[in-house]
């Protein structure tokens, strides 16, 4: 579009143009901030192998499937005919660190193999084999969660299905990545590692990497000893892990919830409306009024101005979207003699979606509310009245408005029915003749320079403003007499609404505002409490509508979609378990996971939106990981013959490392993007948020709980089945 604009300026230089609105640039921004986000991701992800690994061999073997993974992901979403956009590589950026995942746990078994003595062959052999019955099961979990998510409805599930399935494509991808190329570099690339010292394994001088060794052993140690303490006193550690599950669903209270975070555009609509019946030169000279304040300001780059006899709009561009508020400021102090009659309108949301910016239009602003009923429009008009009032009260919400304009003055002819059937006229005839008078029909067409043209008959500008000569226009009867028109109706002025609206076949006024200084979250519990116990009309009622009603629908279908995902992973691993009970010690992860998202995102002081419960979601297939790598183990050694305690406590410390491995991992693969930074940062940042308290709360307790919680569920079992043992004895 840009060259073509650029080809027919050449063509006619005595033009200008001037781009309005190039969302283009927006999305160009977005994407490469993305970008930048999944690589710098994918380099801190790197950073935490290489602390561990303490061999930059080693963390190269681990990290060089990476780029294959995206590759493959990116070749798999081309097949499946979707694009490069915001959504998809979100998806991509909050799951860089996991997926090099089961690419860090299959590399670390194979880790600990050759620090035992095995070769990198033997190991990778052995080590792939042990651990891989734990990774599948990881990945067909995180696979499940999103299984749900993908088949949503409305907007949720056209925004989201791209999220889910390329989330789920690529942890297949890394899953395939882990389990061949993995264990191929380990196996012919790595080096053999000297066991003769505990610190020198790595076969490296005396240094960083022996004091980071140090410390790792004495971390093992120390939760080793944690470990012990917390079988021991079991019940407070399973009551501590509910009191702050509780307390997490205590804290969802002080999250405001919105439909969408918003995401500055740096563009500001003004509404101009005016009483019906207003002249296009007085609302041209207030639409002055606005540009005459914009003129000169740095912040502003350009303003654009439609004007309509009574309402227009104008579309204010800045230069820095970080202005925007400073900007409505001033224009509401200097514009304050026009009252009401100019609203302001901050384009704030995702490309579109979830923002802002209804200017004079009442149904774009982001609170509405829908005032409806079988009644007479005046008595609805009256309700809704009463609505705007109790509205203005609210903090936070300026440019309370309806949707019904002024009543306009119009003129009604009213056709007497026994006076036109007397002389042989219908009415429908009466109500073409005035049809074509005043508004026109199309007669016939001319071919004028190849195009054909439609010519128009009605009265000239002059005769049709003239009611009285209108009436005096005589109509033909069926035996040709002439019978003026006045004869057979008469006039009466009134006057009436120019728009009407309906929704589920009642009559509807939608009540709208804009917001100021305050997030959609945090103003609708005010509005609720504002409009609770208003005295409606009889059959009069009142609901939320656009964003808030959005929110509530998106909200129950991501809710459903998480339960289904909780009863598919329920499935995948009692299937991967062959067992109904041991899944349950694993899914106790998932309220653990809850503690630290909800905390997050009340610590940063974000909204709930659907943004960061699809992350929520994300976590709830994350949030298993540390349990089946723990689980796995501890089952293992008890078939190796091992007492249940014993192996817990052997087990645990031997699953420490990978698991704080590919937990760092992810957090700080998510880092970037949970600063926010870049166009459209505010979108991106509550997911990430949400996850990266969710993956830290469920590691640190998991770490604790699903040892007790295995412990705690095999005594309910074995209390469940010893009278069965006891009869077959």
């Amino acid at each position: 579009v840009r060259e073509e604009l650029g080809r027919i300026s050449s063509d006619f230089p005595q033009l200008n143009f001037t781009m309005i609105r190039d969302d283009s640039t927006f999305i160009e921004e977005a994407d490469h901030d993305v970008m930048v986000t999944l690589i710098m991701g994918a380099v801190l992800a790197a950073a935490i192998v290489l602390l561990f690994f303490r061999n930059l061999r080693n963390t190269l073997i681990t990290v060089a499937g990476l780029p294959i993974i995206v590759i493959g992901t990116f070749s798999i979403m081309s097949l499946l005919g979707y694009t490069r956009n915001i959504i998809s590589l979100m998806a991509l950026s909050l799951s860089i660190g996991l997926l090099i995942d089961d690419a860090i746990v299959v590399r670390e078994n194979i880790f600990r193999h050759m620090e035992r003595g095995a070769s990198p062959r033997e190991a990778a052999e052995k080590a792939t084999g042990e651990i891989a019955f734990a990774v599948l099961a990881i990945t067909l979990t995180i696979v499940a969660m999103f299984i749900p998510v993908a088949f949503t409805t409305g907007q949720v599930g056209v925004l989201f299905k791209q999220f889910g399935i390329t989330v789920a494509v690529a942890v297949l991808v890394s899953l395939f990545e882990a389990f061949t190329l993995a264990p191929l570099l380990s196996a012919y690339l790595a080096k053999p590692m000297k066991t003769e010292s505990a610190l020198n394994h790595v076969g490296r001088s005396p240094g960083f990497g022996d004091r980071l060794e140090r410390v790792w052993i004495n971390a093992a140690r120390g939760y080793k000893h944690v470990l012990t303490w917390c079988l021991r006193y079991r019940w407070i550690v399973a009551s501590g892990a509910v009191a702050s599950v509780v307390a997490s669903i205590w804290m969802i209270r002080l999250l405001p919830v919105s439909f969408y975070p918003t995401s500055d555009q740096g563009l500001i609509t003004v509404g101009i409306r005016l009483p019906p019946g207003t002249p296009l030169e007085r609302t041209d000279l207030i639409a002055r009024d606005v540009e005459q304040v914009t003129k000169g300001r740095p912040e502003i780059k350009r303003v654009f101005t439609r004007v309509s006899a009574g309402q227009g709009s104008l579309s204010i561009q800045l230069q820095d979207p970080s202005q925007t508020d400073a900007v409505i400021a001033h224009l509401r102090s200097s514009l304050s003699q026009h009252g009401r009659t100019l609203s302001f309108s901050p384009a704030r949301g995702f490309m579109g979606v979830g923002g802002g910016g209804g200017g004079a239009n009442v149904g774009g602003r982001p609170v509405q509310v829908a005032v409806r009923g079988p009644v007479s429009l005046d008595t609805l008009d009256e309700a809704a009245d009463d609505v705007i009032q109790r509205l203005r009260t609210v903090p936070g919400l300026r440019d309370v408005d309806k949707s019904l304009p002024a009543k306009e003055p119009e003129l009604k002819i009213v056709v007497d029915r026994q006076r036109t059937a007397k002389n042989g006229v219908s009415a429908s005839t009466v109500g073409q003749t005035i049809r074509t008078l005043v508004q026109g029909t199309t007669a016939t067409q001319v071919n004028w320079k190849d195009e054909r043209m439609d010519v128009t008959v009605r009265l000239r500008p002059e005769d049709r403003t003239n009611s009285e000569a209108i009436m005096d226009i005589p109509m033909t009867g069926p035996g040709g007499e002439l019978w003026p028109l006045q004869s057979m109706a008469r006039i009466e002025r009134s006057t009436g609404p120019a728009v009407l609206e309906r929704s589920e076949r009642q009559r509807q006024i939608l009540v709208g505002a804009n917001l100021e200084g305050r997030s959609q979250g945090a103003v609708t519990p005010d509005v609720q409490k504002a409009l609770t116990g208003i005295s409606l009309p009889t059959g009069v009622t009142w609901r939320f509508a656009g964003q808030q009603a959005q929110t509530q629908s998106a909200f129950g279908s991501l809710a459903f979609a998480m339960a289904l995902g909780m009863v598919f992973v329920y499935m995948v691993l009692a299937s991967q378990f062959g067992s109904v009970v041991h899944p349950f010690t694993i899914m106790v992860a998932l309220p653990l996971s809850a503690v630290g998202a909800i905390g997050a995102l009340v610590l940063a002081r974000v909204d709930l939106t659907v943004i960061s419960m699809i992350g929520i979601i994300l976590l709830m297939g994350l949030a298993t990981k540390n349990s089946i790598l723990l689980v796995d183990f501890i089952i293992r050694y008890r078939r190796q013959g091992q007492s249940r305690n014993e192996a817990v406590i052997t087990a645990s410390p031997v699953r420490l490392r990978p698991i704080l491995m590919t937990t760092l991992a992810i957090i700080l693969g998510m880092v970037p993007t949970a600063m926010g930074l870049g166009a459209a940062g505010e979108f991106r940042a509550p997911m990430a948020i949400a996850v990266i308290g969710g993956v830290f709360s469920s590691t640190l307790l998991s770490l604790l709980v699903v040892p007790v919680a295995y412990t705690l569920v095999d005594d309910a079992v074995n209390f469940v089945t010893r009278p069965f043992r006891r009869k077959v004895s």
